[in-house]
């Protein structure tokens, strides 16, 4: 027996609106949803989809649609999957609807047949599979070759109803080119095309939605986002720095046609799609969503250069900000990549020759050109992977409405800095992590106080957990065990080293680890017969515990000052790196 329709779309709607309850009472997922408007508008126009529209349901219907991706498709970071997934045993055991959440998809369907005494048939363009859709009342709307724009939910028994935020559109050039384009792409790759929510808002939503005097230009800070995700996407799929300059390069110089509804055919986004398959087992659907963004975004016009001047450096005076930049590289030390590429960008935008602007980016980044001679060549030829990751990371923070702090900020480009040869982002394990809080944070003077030691863990495992999350790196509960284990013993040290002060910055004469504590004053350092025992000057510090790595300075005959001490897990880390 076929399902009754009108009931079959009354519990699918009492299941939407009780997983949109769910979402509602739950705090962190709530604010995720609300912050990841732009990753589903797609651009800072377009966040508030219909406010200049003269449809007064066009903002109801695009919240819906936003929901319906959250909520259906979207893995939450809060949850660590998608929510319908992550809820659905609960929510079954309450509603008959779930189960059309859960086989629910979003396309883009021609109108097969319709009219008010025949079936609204429909196919699926993206899959090439045929359904009859149960919408009386939209039946009678449409003709035959008309295109519907939306998510359907299949229930069992053959019933299938429409998202009530779909649209329709009749546009027979639309409707060809369209077809044409999917076409090109199953003919350059095998299998079942699939395109997200997020993908469909953004070709078809966007440009009725978002305000009406578009800026075609984008920031350099946008630029720069688009640039560090595509980079980490490269690193992830296993390809190298050039790889990197290259890909952004053909972005950047081949123009976007908006006329192409899905581009990925016979361009770079299709060449590019084509070697990821080839090369790499990332998820195709991510990378088509970033690298479309970044081919978007890199070709788009560079913003004008005085206006990027007052976005990217507020305090600096109108007429020398370029001066600064071009100066900036007086130690001869890389720039960060972030400040390299707005310079670019500036630059390009007031003027400067393309080949010149690129040399000097090469320079600004330490990348050997082509006519230097080979003795650099095993040398890093662009950003480094971690640089490339926590630029990202600090943006999507930023995206997300929780910018990193001034501390994070320093401490996670000091993890970059001390770690520039890092092969890739499989190389980042918790040892490295650990190494870096217990030894090289440290060395740096980069924590005067146990607050600090405490915060500088919980920035590294939050960072850890955002590579597992949105790299696929398994890390996250290494990390966290591993950094939750160092700690204590880095709260101490960090304490204890703020009181030592000005001692740490004179030379050590000995080094080691400490292998027996002899109150009130001495200590031995080493390990079997090579032992020796230490007098110290003011006394055994409380907070020294056998194991501790330390350094110490002659001051007598028989007397020795503690300048610097690090918990055992430093030593643990070092291999032949000193401690100085």
């Amino acid at each position: 027996m076929l399902p009754d329709p009108d009931r079959a779309r009354a519990l699918l709607e009492d299941a939407f609106a009780s997983i949109v309850a769910r979402l509602e009472e739950h705090e962190a997922l709530r604010q995720e949803f609300e912050h990841s408007r732009l990753e589903f508008f797609g651009t800072p126009s377009a966040v508030a989809p219909a406010v200049a529209s003269a449809d007064e349901t066009a903002p109801e219907y695009a919240r819906r649609r936003q929901l319906e991706w959250f909520l259906l498709e979207r893995p939450a970071e809060t949850l660590g999957a998608v929510p319908i997934e992550a809820w659905a045993g609960a929510l079954a055991a309450e509603h008959d609807g779930v189960e059309a959440l859960l086989q629910s998809t979003p396309a883009v369907f021609e109108v097969l047949s319709a009219g008010p005494d025949r079936a609204l048939m429909v196919r699926d363009l993206l899959a090439r599979a045929d359904h009859v859709l149960d919408e009386p009342e939209v039946a009678l709307e449409l003709q035959t070759g008309d295109l519907i724009v939306g998510r359907i939910f299949p229930f069992e028994g053959g019933v299938t109803h429409l998202s009530p935020a779909a649209i329709w559109m009749r546009d027979a050039r639309l409707r060809e080119a369209l077809k044409h384009d999917l076409d090109a792409l199953r003919a350059a790759r095998r299998g079942t095309l699939r395109i997200s929510q997020a993908e469909l808002e953004r070709m078809f939503f966007a440009s009725a939605s978002a305000a009406p005097a578009r800026d075609p230009i984008v920031s350099s800070a946008t630029r720069r986002a688009a640039w560090a995700q595509l980079a980490s996407l490269l690193a992830r799929a296993g390809l190298g720095a050039e790889a990197v300059d290259e890909w952004c390069a053909e972005f950047e110089s081949t123009p976007f046609n908006d006329g192409v509804i899905l581009p990925g055919a016979d361009d770079p986004l299709g060449a590019l799609m084509d070697e990821l398959a080839i090369r790499s087992d990332v998820d195709l659907e991510e990378a088509r969503a970033i690298a479309l963004n970044a081919w978007h975004v890199l070709s788009a016009p560079a913003p004008d250069a005085s206006a990027d001047e007052l976005e990217a450096e507020p305090e600096a005076g109108a007429g020398d900000a370029l001066e600064p930049e071009l100066d900036a590289d007086a130690e001869g030390k890389p720039w960060r990549t972030a400040d390299a590429l707005a310079a670019f960008d500036r630059e390009r935008a007031a003027g400067a020759d393309l080949e010149a602007s690129f040399r000097l980016l090469e320079e600004r980044l330490g990348i050997a050109s082509d006519d230097e001679d080979e003795d650099g060549a095993d040398e890093p030829t662009g950003p480094a992977v971690l640089e490339v990751l926590v630029e990202e990371y600090a943006w999507e923070r930023e995206a997300a409405g929780r910018a990193l702090g001034t501390e994070e900020r320093a401490w996670l480009r000091a993890l970059a800095d001390a770690n520039p040869a890092l092969p890739g982002l499989e190389d980042l394990d918790a040892r490295l992590l650990v190494g870096f809080a217990a030894g090289h944070a440290l060395r740096r003077g980069l924590l005067t106080n146990r607050a600090q030691a405490a915060a500088l863990c919980r920035a590294l495992a939050e960072f850890a957990q955002w590579c597992e999350e949105a790299q696929d790196h398994a890390l996250r509960a290494d990390a966290q065990r591993a950094l939750e284990a160092l700690r204590p013993d880095l709260e101490r040290i960090a304490e204890l080293d703020a009181r030592l002060g000005a001692a740490s910055a004179e030379e050590p004469a000995v080094s080691g680890t400490v292998a027996a504590l002899e109150p009130p004053d001495a200590l031995a350092l080493g390990a079997g017969g090579a032992q020796r025992t230490l007098r110290l000057e003011r006394g055994l510090p409380a907070e020294l515990r056998v194991g501790d790595w330390i350094q110490c300075a002659a001051v007598g005959a028989d007397e020795w000052r503690l300048l610097r001490a690090f918990p055992a897990q430093a030593a643990a880390t070092w291999t032949s790196e000193a401690a100085s």
